[in-house]
């Protein structure tokens, strides 16, 4: 049994670490909900995407060396930076930039229809563009619009976020002793309704909230992750290209692709980036990103190095399993594995979430000038005499906690069926929230 002391000390971090985070963390949450559906807005109309002419000739075979064709017929100043392999529907997305130029400046994108070979649509150049609404969510997303930096910083905000989750599930055993599961207190001290509710939705979104932060964290750190692990196999594969002439001619992207897919055959090529351009340090290879075909494997990505002039593979780099959990970690961040209806129940689990945070910043505004709060049972208010059992204070949020894992698990190992299980089990959640939550808000205790 926790004591009051114990009670206290674990108050003054949930105190502390919340209010130092919460802000930061506010933002996230609020800058997250368009890039839930950052795919679907995207594909709107907009000044930046154009329908094109079909291009040369009106029979291009579906095939991508036929894509590279036009593009060099249609485009002489502009060279291929990279090619990304989009499903049938999606269609095969070609990167240009100036020919004359290694990075990304002034690049734009021709989007093919993987069908019919012909450009279905043109993204005009990033130079042109400036820092529309949405990048500017983005930067303030990812590093605050800080670089390096930003990222640090919510890196560290999202670890004193899980402290301060932590911390708020040990104060929740002893604050929900006397009170049945969801009960919002309507009389007495104002503040306490609305920490009742912030307890309530810290329940509910607790695994969905843990697991969106800590998959953020691996986020901010894949980058140097990924160095660790490529680098020195690629360093060493490039040991013998020291001194070589560069290729004066590159074999075709659909060898590559034949290539790649003979000697992985269970990988599909998700990626190919040119030589010596952003992105690829080796002027004598393409560098490519190939992926699994299953539905957790789709998530894991090899890089694979081939001999731009020879075609012969130079290197494949294993990735060990902390890059896996890396991997995996976009998905379950982004919750874009699971369709539509996911993305949906993502965006509504991510408002209870900032539900949670401002009921918890707005309970501390309105605090009374007093010492540290202590336990409901010892709280001037009427309350039931019997205290609740270990099962009816902590059967909820177990059972809460099963159900959202295996929401979350679900549309990883599999679809179909598994789509909907997930579908079913993350909206419980929702549905618990809403029956307690606002039922209680406004209904009489």
């Amino acid at each position: 049994m926790v004591s009051i002391k114990q009670i206290k000390t674990w108050y003054a971090v949930h105190k502390w670490t919340s209010l130092i985070c919460s802000i930061f963390l506010l933002l996230m949450c609020i800058t997250g909900l368009p890039l839930i559906f950052l795919q679907e807005i995207n594909a709107l109309p907009n000044e930046y995407h154009q329908p094109v002419p079909k291009l040369s000739s009106n029979n291009y075979p579906s095939r991508t060396d036929q894509m590279v064709a036009a593009i060099q017929k249609n485009y002489p100043d502009k060279k291929i930076h990279y090619v990304h392999f989009e499903d049938e529907k999606k269609g095969t997305i070609f990167g240009l930039i100036p020919s004359d130029a290694e990075g990304n400046h002034g690049s734009h994108t021709l989007i093919f229809n993987t069908s019919t070979a012909q450009v279905s649509e043109e993204v005009k150049p990033v130079a042109r563009q400036g820092l529309d609404f949405l990048e500017g969510v983005k930067g303030l997303h990812y590093n605050l619009l800080a670089g390096a930096a930003g990222e640090f910083i919510l890196a560290v905000m999202s670890l004193l976020f899980l402290v301060a989750l932590l911390s708020g599930m040990v104060l929740y055993g002893p604050f929900s002793k006397m009170l049945p599961f969801g009960s919002i207190r309507k009389h007495g001290i104002p503040r306490h309704k609305w920490m009742d509710l912030h307890k309530l939705l810290g329940v509910v979104v607790l695994i969905w909230i843990t697991v969106v932060t800590f998959t953020g964290i691996l986020h901010t750190m894949r980058y140097p992750i990924y160095h660790l692990w490529s680098k020195p196999v690629i360093d060493a594969a490039l040991l013998s290209y020291q001194g070589k002439p560069l290729p004066e001619k590159f074999i075709s992207l659909q060898k590559v692709v034949s290539m790649v897919h003979r000697k992985l055959p269970g990988s599909r090529v998700d990626m190919i980036i040119y030589p010596g351009v952003l992105g690829n340090a080796s002027p004598y290879h393409y560098y490519v990103w190939t992926q699994g075909k299953t539905p957790v494997t789709q998530h894991l990505y090899t890089p694979v190095l081939v001999d731009a002039a020879t075609g012969q593979l130079t290197a494949v780099v294993e990735r060990p399993w902390y890059a896996s959990v890396v991997g995996l970690a976009y998905p379950l961040h982004l919750g874009n594995y699971g369709g539509l209806p996911l993305k949906i129940l993502w965006a509504l689990l991510d408002l209870l979430s900032i539900g949670m945070l401002a009921s918890g910043i707005y309970g501390w505004l309105i605090r009374e000038k007093k010492s540290t709060p202590l336990p409901v049972q010892e709280q001037p208010i009427s309350m039931p005499q019997a205290p609740n059992s270990v099962r009816q204070i902590w059967g909820f949020p177990i059972g809460i906690g099963i159900v959202t894992t295996i929401g979350l698990v679900s549309s990883l190992v599999g679809t179909g069926i598994w789509h909907w299980i997930s579908w079913g089990a993350l909206t419980l959640p929702i549905v618990i929230a809403a029956w307690f939550g606002f039922g209680n808000w406004k209904g009489k205790r």
